[in-house]
């Protein structure tokens, strides 16, 4: 019943659909465009944002004041986009214009759980498995798709497990 947006204005906004108004706006949580928002899979009140200024916020939509904020390396380039674990409700994963891939646990946010140059080039798009727990995917605009295990190595050093070089408009 409810919708998060971003903006490149750099406000979060969640939306009620039943009466189509704005319910509450983040204002000052990015200083540029917001390019990431996505409800947390398992606790549906935790909002993670993510922008082109390296910021990542995971916002409780019931407290306006309750935020962890954190900081990727600006060497990372923009943030491209970001998926929560679809059952650990802490885990997120992220993917910047870089290529690198951030995993980051909530309950230890000075460091990423978790980081892999997925891709020379920019990593458009990340998402785990619903089916496969360990499993993530990367997508990149060099046209590859790579399938991870994010538990190799005591799940600090992700090992990718398949690629595949895909044609336009080719299905998986």
């Amino acid at each position: 019943e409810y919708l998060a947006s971003g903006s490149e204005d750099s406000t979060v906004r969640i939306w009620d659909l039943d009466d189509l108004q704005c319910k509450a706006t983040f204002a000052g949580v990015h200083k540029d465009k917001v390019q990431v928002v996505k409800w947390n899979s398992v606790n549906d009140k935790i909002l993670m944002s993510a922008g082109y200024d390296s910021k990542v916020n995971i916002l409780d939509v019931r407290d306006k004041d309750s935020q962890i904020k954190i900081k990727i390396p600006k060497t990372s380039k923009d943030i491209e986009s970001g998926f929560w674990h679809p059952t650990l409700e802490h885990n997120f994963a992220l993917s910047t214009e870089s290529g690198i891939v951030y995993g980051y646990d909530t309950r230890k946010p000075d460091a990423a759980v978790f980081t892999v140059q997925a891709h020379e080039d920019a990593c458009t798009r990340v998402a785990f498995s619903p089916h496969i727990p360990n499993m993530m995917a990367t997508s990149s605009i060099d046209g590859s798709v790579k399938i991870w295990d994010i538990m190799a190595n005591g799940g600090t050093d992700p090992q990718s497990i398949g690629s595949r070089e895909m044609n336009q408009g080719e299905i998986f």
